[in-house]
């Protein structure tokens, strides 16, 4: 998740993990399902309320 956080494009994770893009496009769907995200914000806006679970208490005060 953290090349998808910095903004990167599945063809350049591809190569920077040497992958096939279609390899990233199968697991980023896998992420995206088990986080309950329909697309990269909600994914990222998940993923880090998993990572910091500070920021879900933040939210509900403001």
């Amino acid at each position: 998740m953290n090349f998808v956080k910095r903004g990167h494009t599945n063809k350049y994770i591809a190569s920077s993990l040497n992958k096939s893009t279609d390899t990233i496009k199968y697991h980023l769907k896998r992420i995206y399902r088990k986080l309950g995200a329909e697309n990269r914000v909600r994914a990222i806006n998940k993923y880090n309320e998993l990572i910091n679970p500070k920021l879900i208490w933040i939210k509900t005060i403001l």
